[in-house]
């Protein structure tokens, strides 16, 4: 008897249980250019735009709108306003992260070389003091390197977003213009 009445409030309390483990409801559809996920940096986040015919400008996420980035210059704290139809990319801006990247290797791949090679001739001790000059050499020889990926971008970052080409834009435009022409008959 006890059994049944248990499995009868079960049953009553089965469809609450159900519904507590239905799936969400579907999420609003995105407007397929991106700019949706300018929206998700945080505030801060170094970011590079790209603009149409313009050099690419590093810059601090401050925030935006449907129509308008904002972000405050790296080099002058001065606030900055751009408009989404004038920026073709949008990448988060990691040439100081890479800079330290390069430096690191650098400085640990030479200071091993030195430190194994030295244990050919010398004691362990010596070979652990010449492994950390090696280390300090390392950093100092992938200064160079390091500062041309910073300096160019050769590594790029996470791409934010990307204008997709418009049939009717300019640079689509101009794009078929100068192709040659075949008159057919």
């Amino acid at each position: 008897m006890r059994v049944a009445f248990s499995i009868l409030i079960l049953m009553g309390l089965l469809p609450a249980a159900m519904a507590a483990q239905a799936l969400p409801d579907a999420p609003s559809p995105a407007d397929g250019s991106g700019w949706n996920r300018v929206g998700d940096l945080a505030r801060g986040d170094e970011i590079m735009i790209a603009r149409s015919g313009r050099l690419s400008v590093p810059c601090r996420y401050a925030g935006a709108t449907n129509d308008e980035i904002f972000c405050e210059s790296l080099f002058n704290e001065r606030e900055m306003r751009f408009s989404r139809a004038d920026i073709e990319k949008i990448r988060m801006d990691r040439s100081r992260r890479d800079f330290w990247i390069v430096i690191g290797g650098g400085a640990v791949g030479i200071g091993l070389w030195t430190g194994i090679s030295s244990l050919k001739s010398h004691d362990s001790r010596t070979a652990v003091a010449e492994g950390l000059a090696g280390t300090a050499v390392g950093a100092l020889l992938a200064f160079i390197p390091a500062e041309t990926v910073r300096a160019f971008h050769l590594i790029p970052g996470r791409l934010i977003y990307r204008r997709k080409a418009r049939e009717g834009s300019a640079s689509a435009n101009s794009m078929t213009e100068n192709l040659p022409h075949r008159e057919t008959e």
